[in-house]
């Protein structure tokens, strides 16, 4: 996963266990650290890491991969923790991300981590030749001891031997401790965090003789050395047993009566391997512990999930009810602008109606003047036609005068006689008389008063027009 440069990576390794720190800025959304932890070991070994945190950075800011070990981190003092049992051979890869960290506060963290324990560490011996030694002996039930073996035992003082009166079997040795159940407990240890009573529970198996054999091939009615005088019964003998595991299961009993007891009864704890079980045991009890802190912290904070659900639950239920009133609202305003609507349309076509008839009203008074001036230019045009009519006539008479007064002066016509000629009237009568009359001397006196009469005729026709 890492492309960073060897030189960049911190590494660091104990007891055939290797880890290698590194820089991941680019295979994650934020910058990331990451941890390959290797094992060399032909054993199981539970490895304990730890990292420190800068000053100026905040653990809230640090989060953990779920994907990459999430659940085998925790932070102490400062400090962030990372514990894990590694299988023979086995290279596991962690990470923590930065919340809104970038390159440079990455830097920070490059400092060589810290490999606390790896437990068992090497030379203590392998703990499957271990087993098999321990397998090697026969389990047999334990014989009870009174309570003067008892009471010797919290001494510290070790019994005198009983002598065996059964001849239906020997008496095995007892169980070291449940050694056999603390293998079958430390394999199912990565599925099922163990519980703080494992300890005293294979103790009581030891004391009830369950320490892993067949209940028929050992004798049911064991023998003891003789009771001294004023032995008590053998019925307060296991009630003292009992009582005895009942207060070993409590933890009532004091470590050092607890280690008396345990040499009295043959117990051998030297061994590493098992002290090394019961570190690691204790070791998970105690994140057990951390993880049930965070959870009832959690729990106190947002509540358990009942709570949650019920919250959810009413969240869904405000929010269905919300979203009844925003329809019964919508509803309404449609209603109130569809009301609007055809308020607006009725008032539009009265107003398009009205203005469509005063329009129209219009349009008839301009097509009534326009015939009434069209039959007064059909007026017009006839007048004028009769005019030019008129005129036409004049111009005629006029010419007819002039030719007229040429005859008379036998010469060409003064101005006079032009101006007269403008008269139609007097042409006309003028006309009649050259037709009527033969024309007559010039010499005459006859001549000349008719001309004498048509001047006079033509100057009071024009004194008439003017």
């Amino acid at each position: 996963m890492t492309d960073a440069d060897p030189e960049e990576i911190a590494t660091v390794a104990s007891d055939g266990v290797t880890v290698e720190k590194s820089f991941e800025p680019d295979d994650f959304p934020v910058p990331a650290i990451a941890f390959r932890i290797r094992s060399e070991r032909d054993t199981d070994v539970s490895v304990r890491l730890a990292d420190v945190v800068p000053d100026d950075v905040a653990p809230e800011n640090i989060g953990f991969h779920p994907k990459y070990g999430a659940e085998f981190w925790d932070v102490e003092d400062g400090r962030i923790v990372f514990q894990r049992t590694l299988a023979p051979g086995e290279e596991y890869t962690t990470v923590y991300g930065l919340r809104g960290g970038d390159a440079d506060t990455a830097a920070k963290f490059m400092s060589e981590p810290t490999l606390e324990s790896v437990d068992p560490p090497r030379g203590a011996g392998d703990e499957s030749d271990i087993d098999a030694a321990l397998d090697a002996a026969e389990i047999g039930d334990v014989t009870p001891p009174d309570r003067d073996s008892a009471e010797l035992a919290l001494s510290g003082e070790t019994p005198p031997a009983e002598p065996v009166g059964s001849t239906n079997g020997s008496v095995d040795a007892p169980d070291v401790l449940g050694i056999d159940d603390a293998t079958e407990a430390e394999s199912r240890s990565e599925s099922a965090p163990p519980t703080a009573d494992a300890p005293e529970e294979r103790i009581e198996e030891a004391d009830t003789g369950s320490g892993g054999t067949d209940k028929g091939s050992v004798d049911k009615s064991p023998t003891h050395a003789d009771s001294p005088a004023g032995a008590e019964p053998r019925s307060e003998q296991g009630s003292l047993v009992s009582e005895l595991a009942s207060e070993i299961r409590e933890g009532d009993v004091d470590d050092d009566d607890l280690m008396d007891l345990r040499d009295a009864l043959g117990l051998d704890l030297a061994s590493a391997s098992v002290e090394a079980r019961i570190e690691h045991l204790q070791s998970s009890v105690s994140d057990l512990e951390a993880y049930t802190d965070a959870m009832e912290e959690f729990i106190d904070e947002e509540g358990d999930a009942r709570t949650l659900i019920a919250e959810a639950r009413d969240g869904y239920e405000e929010t269905t009810d919300r979203l009844e009133e925003l329809e019964t609202e919508l509803e309404g305003l449609r209603s109130d602008l569809d009301r609007r609507l055809d308020s607006i349309d009725e008032r539009i076509e009265e107003t398009i109606d009205g203005e469509l008839t005063a329009i129209r009203a219009d349009i008839e008074s301009v097509e009534e003047r326009i015939d009434t001036e069209a039959d007064e230019r059909i007026d017009l045009e006839s007048d004028i036609e009769a005019l030019s009519t008129e005129l036409a006539e004049v111009a005629e008479m006029r010419d007819r005068l002039t030719n007229a007064l040429s005859g008379l002066s036998g010469g060409a016509p003064s101005d006079d006689a032009v101006d007269v000629t403008a008269d139609s009237d007097v042409v006309g009568d003028t006309d009649a008389a050259a037709t009527d009359e033969p024309p007559a001397d010039p010499g005459s006196p006859t001549e000349e008063s008719g001309t004498e009469e048509t001047e006079t005729t033509v100057d009071g026709e024009r004194a008439d027009e003017d």
